[in-house]
């Protein structure tokens, strides 16, 4: 019944706009992300959230963009190595790229430069998704990789903290929401015959629940925490999707909150 009503959800938030509903999975708001250039389409490769904007990587080019319809604020090129996945920190203004095997990089959003960088510590493959814990600056950093599928807490230089192991393979996104009651919690998104969410405490690795995500067939890519949903990219559709992660009876810091609802109502 869960799947049925997010995809409806998701079909009717491409027709008929945004709206809200309180199950988990529900669409928000949903927009295409394919970015228009010379040489044709640029699909959506990683999403981050900041202050008001999503930022959306390409190859090549990062776009600035109204996360209430899409619509560009601002382009700037990418240097090589290609972001995999992105992720905000909010204390420097930066942008970390999981850029694969090349390792992590810091990228200035206005720019488009690399700003910093450190190569993957031994024990990491890869880097295929990455994202910020904005309250431990000395170690803010997850990352995980398409071998081991642990996932490693990093400090902004690349050392290792610890890891966790989750009982979850095909890891395609993760998100850290330190705003939502019960919390923290790293969300893990994953394919295999379903795209699905994953709440999990970053502590041990143990998860909270999990759900199907509102994507079409069985690929998502990429995850962010707005400070009260999560957004994925339907990497079938290339559309970015808001989504509901937590139930109705979830307290989120009025902080966070009303600037993310003001965006919608």
């Amino acid at each position: 019944m869960m799947k049925t009503k997010a995809t409806v959800a998701l079909v009717a938030c491409w027709a008929a706009g945004a709206f809200a509903t309180s199950h988990l999975g529900s669409v928000v708001n949903s927009w295409y992300a394919v970015y228009s250039y010379p040489s044709g389409g640029k699909m959506p490769l990683g999403l981050c959230y900041d202050s008001g904007f999503m930022y959306v990587s390409y190859d090549g080019v990062l776009n600035k963009r109204e996360p209430g319809h899409g619509s560009i604020v601002d382009v700037v090129g990418l240097p090589k190595p290609q972001p995999y996945e992105i992720t905000f920190a909010r204390s420097s203004g930066r942008i970390w790229c999981a850029c694969y095997e090349a390792g992590v990089y810091l990228l200035h959003p206005e720019t488009g430069s690399y700003v910093a960088s450190f190569p993957l510590p031994g024990g990491i493959p890869n880097a295929s998704a990455i994202c910020y814990d904005r309250v431990m600056p000395s170690h803010p950093l997850w990352v995980t990789d398409v071998i081991t599928w642990r996932i490693w807490n990093l400090t902004t230089r690349g050392s290792i903290v610890r890891s966790i192991r989750v009982p979850i393979n095909n890891v395609s996104g993760l998100a850290y929401d330190n705003d939502a009651a019960g919390g923290p919690y790293l969300f893990v998104g994953a394919w295999t015959d379903k795209a699905r969410i994953h709440a999990t405490n970053p502590a041990n690795g143990s998860i909270h629940y999990t759900f199907t995500a509102p994507v079409k067939g069985n690929r998502l890519q990429g995850l962010t925490w707005d400070g009260e949903y999560l957004w994925t990219i339907d990497s079938l559709n290339h559309y970015l999707v808001q989504f509901v992660a937590h139930e109705p009876n979830v307290q989120i810091a009025p902080a966070s909150v009303g600037r993310i609802r003001a965006l919608f109502r």
